[in-house]
């Protein structure tokens, strides 16, 4: 069951007006939660997770800078827009299976 409550030791509600600080409130709840060890845990694994995910994809994305990466890894679209697929084809097609699409945002030069 639910019902509206209002906890002795709530901030309250946060909306547009305070700008990005409800992302801030949750990262810092994230970390806090995870504590010294579990953010070092976390950190590691998405490291290991990135590289992996290189090694997998990268005979089948173009991989700008190939190197050992940190915390993402970064493809580009080269080779599938050649055969007329673009990016956005691409994160559609994740989010038909669940997965959030890496954000295209930013261009790649060349």
């Amino acid at each position: 069951e639910y019902a509206f409550t209002s906890p002795a030791k709530s901030i309250g509600s946060l909306g547009a007006a305070y700008g990005n600080f409800g992302v801030m409130v949750k990262a810092y709840a994230y970390i806090r939660s995870l504590g010294a060890e579990g953010l070092k845990e976390v950190s590691e694994s998405a490291v290991i997770n990135a590289n992996y995910l290189k090694e997998k994809l990268k005979a089948y994305y173009h991989l700008p800078y190939d190197r050992t990466c940190m915390h993402e890894v970064v493809f580009s679209g080269k080779w599938q827009k050649a055969k007329g697929v673009h990016t956005l084809d691409i994160a559609k097609r994740l989010l038909d299976y669940g997965f959030h699409p890496p954000h295209r945002l930013f261009s790649l030069s060349g």
